[in-house]
């Protein structure tokens, strides 16, 4: 009874545990995943109210940024599409006595592409922000990038794609054409090839030591 007992424990524990687990790949209800290849966190982006215009710069993870709305200061860790960070902004009025208080909380972005149904391609952030540790429950906070931020990155991604493809190819140019097998030439002749001239080649003559042998020779010869 007790060793049934220990099993039921353990498999409740190891389904509990894998139930966990499968919410590791969100963040406040937003699912994770790769940014889109050539774009990063930077940018501007317009924001609906009243947050209006939000700018961004990112350096390796880390994206800090300012908003438009009350002089607010946004700066969080990046992972892929989805971006935690913190922020503060300023409260109250000039006059007020809680003019320069600073208030802050949490919050979460997620950057993803669509596509609207003239073809447009339009890069949106839904977020959510929280007050104080919490990176929900104060609201929503969705923006979208900038066309022309947008078109400076794919017009970049063009010509890096193009140098790449220009680099192949002069590569490709540069390499030596591949030598025959056997090191002998494919190239086959064409006609009847010329015949060549034997040089002429002259015989080796010996000639007589002294002067007195030639005139021994002409003495011999009868007249």
């Amino acid at each position: 009874m007790r060793t049934r007992l220990v099993s039921s424990f353990l498999v409740s524990a190891i389904v509990l545990a894998l139930g966990c687990g499968g919410g590791h790949n969100k963040v406040a209800g937003y699912v994770k995943g790769p940014m889109p290849a050539g774009f990063t966190w930077e940018g501007k982006y317009f924001c609906h109210s009243p947050y209006e215009e939000m700018n961004l710069a990112q350096t390796g993870s880390t994206v800090v940024g300012t908003v438009a709305y009350q002089e607010g200061r946004i700066e969080g860790t990046a992972d892929g599409n989805i971006l935690v960070f913190t922020w503060s902004q300023e409260v109250g009025h000039a006059g007020l006595t809680s003019a320069g208080k600073r208030i802050s909380g949490k919050g979460v972005f997620q950057y993803k592409i669509e596509v609207t149904k003239s073809g447009k391609e339009v890069h949106n952030v839904y977020g959510q922000w929280g007050y104080d540790q919490e990176m929900t429950g104060g609201g929503k906070w969705d923006c979208y990038k900038s066309q022309k931020d947008v078109k400076k990155v794919q017009k970049t991604m063009i010509v890096d794609e193009e140098g790449a493809v220009s680099a192949a190819e002069d590569l490709a140019a540069e390499e030596p054409a591949e030598e025959p097998e056997g090191g002998e030439s494919k190239i086959k002749s064409v006609g009847t090839p010329e015949k060549k001239k034997k040089k002429p080649v002259m015989e080796d003559v010996v000639a007589p030591e002294s002067g007195d042998e030639r005139l021994e020779e002409l003495d011999d010869l009868d007249f």
